[in-house]
C-alpha cells in the first residue's frame, strides 16, 4: 500500500506530493493552488523492468520503459524509451490494491485514467 514521503522538494510554484511502496512511486502533481491535480506519473516494476506511465491533464498519457543503459560510474543517468504497449488492465488492478489509503480525490482519478486508457487500448 502507498505510503506519502512528507519531505520532499518542491519547485514553486508547482507543487507535488511522492507516495511509495515496494516496487510503485506515485508522484502527484498540483497547480500553484495546489488545489487542482495537474498529473500523475506512476513508476512501477513489470517483470523485472521499471516502466512509467505518465498522464497531464493538458497532453494526456505516455507510457515508457526506464533504460539505465549500464551501471558504470560514468552512465548513471535513466532514459525513458519508448517500450511497446503495457497491459493496463494489470496496471489498474495493481493501482487499485495501491491506492486504498489515498485520498479519494488521488484515488478516483488515478483510477479513472487508467481505465479510460485501458479501454482505449483494447480497440
Amino acid at each position: 500500500m502507498l505510503q506519502e514521503f512528507v519531505r520532499v522538494r518542491q519547485e514553486p510554484p508547482a507543487y507535488r506530493r511522492l507516495f511509495s511502496s515496494n516496487g510503485v512511486d506515485l508522484y502527484i502533481w498540483y497547480d500553484e493552488t495546489r488545489t487542482a491535480i495537474t498529473g500523475f506519473q506512476i513508476l512501477y516494476l513489470e517483470e523485472n523492468e521499471q516502466k512509467v506511465f505518465t498522464w497531464d491533464s493538458r497532453k494526456g498519457y505516455d507510457h515508457m520503459g526506464v533504460d539505465d543503459w549500464d551501471s558504470s560510474r560514468f552512465n548513471k543517468t535513466p532514459l525513458l524509451v519508448v517500450d511497446g504497449v503495457p497491459n493496463y488492465n494489470s496496471l489498474y488492478e495493481n493501482m487499485k490494491r495501491e491506492l486504498t489509503a489515498l485520498d479519494d480525490s488521488i484515488r478516483t482519478l488515478v483510477l479513472d485514467v487508467l481505465a479510460d486508457v485501458a479501454s482505449k487500448e483494447k480497440l
